[in-house]
């Protein structure tokens, strides 16, 4: 990589600290292709004599670079730009429905899931967040499902499923209690036993706990994807269930179809989205209002 004249000089003055500024000018290269993966990262003497910086600078840049899941660090070789598989694909069902052999399913995926360990059930207190989606009181009793599957045979991505039933449902329906509800799963039990449902699901990210890394076999900087399923009693809108499944947040892409109801379905007019006011855009660019306001000219 040869010294381009001083173009690649990091900025001293104010902004960013110097190995944030080399972080994301690393990244950057890896984002547009000019550090492939697989690739090795320049060494720390050339990327002093590119940027003009020292070896803690470029240091702490890489450590940084290594905790985001960018690079990995191979002893005495160097750090190389980490392979970035492909992510697979869920599809997220609007609505619960039941496939041919009458499962109930709630999203879909290839190829066929299974159990890669036996299902953990237990009866443990809520904590906060699984409280607040049940509407329990903190503390209070639940029955815990919890789940690792993925494709069978064992393949490389998996999910951690948990489900948390009010203890009082449990006692109920004793046939949630089982590693095997039977055919359907729970939700299957929550249909004969009589209930009409709603649910709904919620995405989101976080970091992974240390067992959730393990697990999934998350290398660091791997971020989780994280749904909830929440099912409720169509009678009292009460919770009946809260699902939490977590993936790798780098192996997966979600797409969710949308019920088109503009126009003659909706019975009006769909007017679009309001024009956009000039200003500065979330990057701080200032960018015109319209097209219109293009000057190819200038």
């Amino acid at each position: 990589m040869a010294d381009d004249g001083g173009s690649d000089r990091l900025n001293r003055v104010g902004g960013l600290p110097l190995h944030r500024q080399l972080a994301d000018r690393l990244r950057g290269q890896i984002l547009d292709g000019h550090l492939p993966p697989g690739s090795r990262l320049p060494t720390e003497a050339e990327l002093g004599q590119r940027y003009g910086v020292t070896r803690p600078t470029i240091r702490q840049a890489v450590a940084q670079l290594r905790a985001e899941g960018w690079i990995q660090t191979r002893q005495g070789a160097g750090s190389f730009v980490r392979e970035q598989p492909a992510p697979a694909a869920i599809e997220i069902q609007p609505e619960v429905h039941a496939d041919p052999s009458g499962r109930v399913l709630v999203y879909r995926h290839h190829p066929p899931w299974g159990l890669l360990a036996p299902t953990r059930i237990a009866r443990e207190p809520a904590g906060a967040e699984v409280a607040r989606r049940l509407g329990l009181d903190p503390g209070g009793r639940v029955l815990v499902r919890d789940r690792l599957i993925g494709p069978v045979p064992d393949g490389p991505v998996r999910q951690l499923a948990t489900t948390y039933l009010p203890a009082r449902l449990a006692a109920q329906l004793p046939a949630l209690t089982r590693r095997d509800p039977g055919p359907g799963g729970f939700l299957a039990v929550l249909a004969e036993a009589g209930y009409r449902t709603r649910t709904t699901l919620t995405v989101g990210s976080r970091m992974p706990l240390p067992d959730e890394a393990v697990a999934l076999q998350l290398g660091p900087g791997r971020p989780l994807l994280v749904l909830w399923r929440t099912t409720y009693n169509r009678e009292d809108n009460r919770p009946l269930e809260a699902t939490r499944y977590a993936l790798d947040g780098d192996g997966w892409e979600v797409t969710v179809p949308l019920l088109d109801r503009r126009g003659p379905l909706a019975g009006t007019p769909d007017p679009g989205p309001a024009p956009e006011p000039p200003g500065a855009n979330a990057m701080g660019v200032i960018e015109p209002a319209h097209e219109d306001d293009l000057n190819d000219d200038g």
